[in-house]
């Protein structure tokens, strides 16, 4: 499961509410205190709309998105909690009970788990050692050829 994708969808939805559409980072905080997840939208949407609406300040808008956060139901089936922190961030807890899940998805579908049908169609050529044939072999010749084979390995993966 996405919950980065699932993340960033419900924050989308909720910038349509502002009909104001912008670019905004979610990602890993370095500080695992801070949450699986941190977005940093209501400091990039703050400045485009605060002509138009009552906010103070970029954490009174990200209060305001963490309450419509909070009532997104299905996104609350993988969020844990949502805290606005300094300035005007919003950190996501992913819910344990949603990771196990994924885990017992993962251990349901074994070697299979990350393979794609996608491009399975389309031949590929995949030319990975060819040494000079006039020179003699040595170690760089082998290191193509392994990662030439690993790339093929996962391609047909």
């Amino acid at each position: 499961m996405d919950y980065k994708k699932i993340i960033t969808q419900a924050i989308s939805e909720i910038l349509k509410t502002y009909k104001c559409t912008t670019d905004f980072n979610l990602s890993h905080p370095d500080n695992l205190s801070h949450g699986d997840y941190a977005s940093n939208v209501a400091l990039i949407l703050y400045p485009l709309i605060n002509k138009q609406t009552d906010y103070k300040s970029p954490r009174d808008l990200a209060e305001a998105i963490k309450k419509q956060l909070v009532n997104n139901g299905s996104l609350m089936e993988i969020i844990d909690k949502v805290e606005v922190a300094g300035a005007g961030f919003i950190n996501f807890f992913i819910n344990p009970k949603a990771l196990i899940k994924e885990l017992e998805h993962i251990t349901t579908k074994e070697d299979q788990y990350g393979s794609t049908k996608l491009n399975k169609q389309q031949t590929w050529l995949l030319e990975h050692t060819s040494p000079n044939p006039n020179k003699a072999m040595h170690l760089g010749h082998l290191r193509n050829n392994v990662t030439g084979m690993a790339l093929g390995n996962i391609w047909e993966f």
